[in-house]
């Protein structure tokens, strides 16, 4: 990512190109943020051990 900016900085960049690899750079952010969402709804529907932790079953 740091050299996609560097490029765009440095006004070596061709501006659609760029575009297109911000898109896809957001687009798998969005999707781990949609992942660990997930799973961060998992674990607090599972019950607690007796030492307050969530169970690892069904992770």
């Amino acid at each position: 990512m740091h050299e996609i900016q560097d490029t765009y900085f440095t006004n070596k960049a061709d501006l659609k190109s760029y575009d297109i690899q911000l898109g896809e750079a957001t687009s798998q952010v969005q999707t781990s943020l949609s992942e660990l969402r997930a799973k961060l709804e998992q674990v607090e529907k599972l019950s607690l051990t007796q030492n307050g932790m969530p169970n690892r079953e069904g992770l």
